[in-house]
């Protein structure tokens, strides 16, 4: 579930559940937490790294096939524990004083990118496939993304969170969702680096000795990155961005959702491809989050995870999200039924629902952040 050893002041941990992709389940999440949490205090840790087993990813999302069969049944507790956790362990991450090093190898997808994000030092990988595609399963890009997302350069961020489109090393780099890159069959060569490095006497509290390992850190993740960026994939999406900010342009969403809707018939395939996964996505998620992203440019990180708490509790107990879950990740017939059906049927008022909170003033279960 979680595998952790401690070298040289360099704390390891790895996700553990290769076969399911190392999907966030409510045990790992905790698992993971405590364990950071368990590192912050402990004066012999300098440096933080997460990693993923097995080859084909870091982390593919959290498990939200377990949320969605709890919500069947009536539990909806599970849900709000899973979603509060996992966001309290990613507003942990952005928080951390320790400086923390992710190598997000593989899909790193959902709640996968969640943890990326937060990270001090965000290394991809020539396999890394970012991207967060809630919108296919009627739910929206969570885990700090109406936070995250919002610092991407243009209207790339509303394009990855409306179409889920796949992102790149080379793209992650030039667009500030990751800082370094390291091939995946130099990993362990990088990994020895870091045991290998001086690191400073960290203990609780310790801003100057956790600045002075952020600044190595960096030095060493650029100049391994430097030495091969030869290696780095071609870039897909940022020698679009021009075309990505004429479609998106505006602060109305239809204008916006019709001009994607005819790219899904562009003669460009890397972007009829994502423009297709839009229009088959569900049309509530895709006001949900216009509407997300509009407001997570006037809050902060704890605002944003508020915000997205009230709306996973909204939409796990809805029909598109169990819909989405079951069409694409259960029965995987790929054909979900969504209601309401078309964009043009969703009204402003069906969306403003979806932004109330569930808790009384004072009882938010992130009010702390």
């Amino acid at each position: 579930m979680l595998k952790t050893h401690v070298a040289n002041a360099v704390g390891f941990a790895c996700l553990d559940r290769p076969e399911a992709l190392n999907t966030l389940d409510l045990e790992l999440v905790s698992r993971l937490h405590q364990q950071l949490a368990a590192w912050q205090a402990d004066p012999g840790i300098a440096v933080i790294v997460l990693r993923g087993e097995g080859p084909r990813a870091f982390c593919a999302g959290g498990d939200v096939k377990a949320v969605r069969i709890e919500a069947a049944n009536g539990n909806t507790a599970y849900g709000i524990e899973f979603f509060t956790r996992e966001y309290r362990l990613d507003f942990a991450i952005h928080e951390s004083i320790k400086p923390i090093v992710a190598i997000a190898h593989g899909f790193t997808m959902g709640g996968g990118l969640g943890l990326l994000a937060g990270a001090t030092c965000r290394m991809v990988t020539t396999s890394s496939v970012l991207s967060m595609p809630e919108q296919t399963i009627g739910l929206f890009p969570d885990v700090g993304g109406s936070y995250f997302l919002n610092d991407l350069p243009g209207k790339l961020g509303l394009f990855l969170a409306l179409t889920g489109a796949r992102v790149n090393a080379a793209d992650a780099l030039s667009s500030g969702l990751a800082d370094s890159f390291v091939p995946d069959d130099k990993i362990g060569e990088f990994c020895s680096l870091l045991q290998a490095a001086p690191w400073s006497p960290n203990f609780i509290n310790d801003m100057a000795g956790a600045d002075a390992n952020r600044r190595q850190l960096f030095a060493l993740a650029t100049r391994f990155s430097e030495r091969h960026v030869g290696r780095l994939p071609a870039p897909v999406l940022m020698p679009r961005l021009d075309r990505i900010n004429s479609i998106l342009a505006g602060e109305q969403p239809m204008p916006a959702f019709t001009r994607l809707l005819n790219l899904a018939h562009d003669s460009d395939a890397a972007l009829a491809r994502p423009a297709a996964d839009f229009a088959r996505g569900s049309p509530t998620s895709s006001f949900v989050i216009f509407e997300q992203l509009k407001r997570g440019k006037n809050l902060g990180l704890g605002g944003c995870l508020r915000m997205e708490l009230d709306l996973a509790m909204q939409c796990s107990q809805r029909h598109d999200f169990a819909e989405g879950v079951r069409a694409l990740l259960v029965d995987k017939d790929r054909n979900p039924k969504w209601q309401p059906e078309t964009l043009d049927a969703v009204t402003p008022e069906w969306i403003a629902e979806h932004f109330q909170s569930p808790w009384a003033r004072g009882a938010h279960p992130l009010k702390d952040l």
